[in-house]
């Protein structure tokens, strides 16, 4: 497993609960039926949960708020097959594609700092940086 949140989700878990639907004489649709068990879960799911497994899709999500609330506001279905925070890999300082994105990173670096200056109030942004790159 290579994102590191779920990796250490998946070594630390300890316990597993399963939430399925199984029959019903009314003829609920799939959307609705998903939208009553993402409120289910959300409401069993504390703190101590680390993450959620939707196996339709096959994804692994982080357990957080915004899962919380989107499993009570939202699809489900389509919150959960779509990965909620962009993923944490490991990539080795010595491997030449990072290299070449750091050497890029630091040419650009007037670039960002020009649109950061000149960036309106609905624009965002974000630095990140290694501990051993800068």
């Amino acid at each position: 497993m290579r994102e590191l949140r779920l990796r250490k989700i998946v070594a630390e878990h300890r316990a597993w609960l399963s939430v399925d639907f199984l029959a019903s004489d009314k003829k609920d649709s799939p959307p609705q039926i998903y939208q009553l068990i993402g409120k289910l879960i959300a409401e069993l799911c504390d703190r101590d949960c680390l993450a959620v497994l939707c196996p339709a899709t096959g994804r692994i999500n982080v357990y957080d708020d915004e899962i919380r609330e989107g499993l009570c506001e939202k699809d489900p279905m389509e919150l959960l097959s779509n990965f909620s925070q962009p993923p944490v890999l490991s990539i080795s300082e010595n491997d030449p594609r990072m290299q070449r994105a750091v050497a890029e990173a630091k040419q650009r670096w007037p670039e960002f700092v020009e649109a950061f200056e000149k960036r309106s109030a609905e624009q965002h942004f974000s630095v990140e940086s290694a501990v051993w790159g800068w």
